[in-house]
């Protein structure tokens, strides 16, 4: 698994050189297979065992090497705008069936023009794997990298009803996702669906129905913790793999919170679009409900 060197040192305080790092990780279990040049630095391709997918991100593996060289890990920090808004006026999300969703957070942010994003997120993107599509795209695939929650963007003109329902797949569903190959859906896998049907497969890949394009203004970000073996079944049965399902075993479920908050600022550093407040429905088998959530 690859990553960018300089991203992973940035989350700590008085970190060693890459070379006692990358020893002392080898050493904790995080085999440091091949460090090469990249762009900009250094790119580290490190064995992250299957048991482990807290350490596939950038924070994760960073966590990691603060505990094995005694650095510190720095606070998680972000900054964000939210309008007066109402999340609850612009969109809805609601849990279905809380044995296959735990958690499932939303966001809206308004105003975003297209646009690529900028040369540094692209280069981390590269060095990192993963290739550059367009900013909001862009936005969801850095923080999967770092902080390992999977995030969705859809378009929120294309959501009928502006709902969002985290459900297990009907007999006779049928969904074209967004690799453009329609999938037939078989009863109990888990779905993503709006007020009128299935708009993406439930911790696995979107609808081509719902995705952003150049005419998108207003984005609904989507993070949700799903049932992983679940997801992994489900994506067994479609052929699919991706890094979204690789990190779904151990996601926290209070992970979709954050994830959703960094997002929509990053966003707004590359398209200025604004952001009102978040909508989260976390299952009643949860701790609780944070601020602002409902509890379906």
């Amino acid at each position: 698994m690859k990553f960018d060197a300089a991203w992973l040192m940035d989350h700590l305080d008085g970190a060693s050189g890459a070379d006692e790092t990358t020893n002392r990780l080898t050493a904790c279990g995080f085999l440091v297979e091949l460090r090469e040049e990249g762009d900009g630095g250094e790119i580290w391709d490190v064995e992250v065992t299957t048991n482990r997918p807290d350490a596939m991100n950038h924070r994760g593996l960073a966590r990691e090497a603060a505990l094995a060289t005694g650095a510190a890990l720095k606070p998680f920090a972000f900054e964000l705008e939210e309008t007066g808004e109402s999340s609850a006026d612009l969109a809805t999300v609601e849990i279905a069936d809380p044995s296959m969703c735990t958690r499932f957070c939303a966001r809206v942010v308004r105003g975003v023009k297209p646009a690529s994003s900028p040369e540094w997120m692209q280069r981390r993107l590269i060095n990192s794997g993963v290739r550059p599509i367009s900013a909001i795209v862009d936005v969801t695939n850095y923080v999967l990298l770092e902080l390992g929650q999977p995030l969705h963007a859809y378009d929120l003109a294309k959501m009928r009803g502006a709902k969002l329902v985290a459900r297990r797949a009907e007999a006779g569903e049928s969904l074209v996702t967004l690799n453009g190959e329609t999938r037939k859906l078989e009863p109990g896998m888990p779905v993503i669906a709006d007020a009128e049907g299935v708009v993406g497969l439930g911790g696995i890949m979107g609808g081509a129905d719902s995705e952003i394009g150049d005419g998108t203004e207003d984005v609904l970000l989507e993070a949700a913790n799903f049932d992983a073996l679940t997801v992994r079944r489900a994506a067994h049965r479609q052929g699919v793999r991706s890094g979204c399902t690789r990190r779904r075993r151990t996601v926290s479920s209070a992970a979709p919170i954050p994830s959703c908050h960094p997002s929509p600022s990053t966003s707004r550093r590359l398209s200025s679009p604004s952001s009102a407040g978040e909508r989260s429905a976390p299952a009643a088998s949860t701790s609780g409900p944070v601020p602002g959530s409902r509890t379906s």
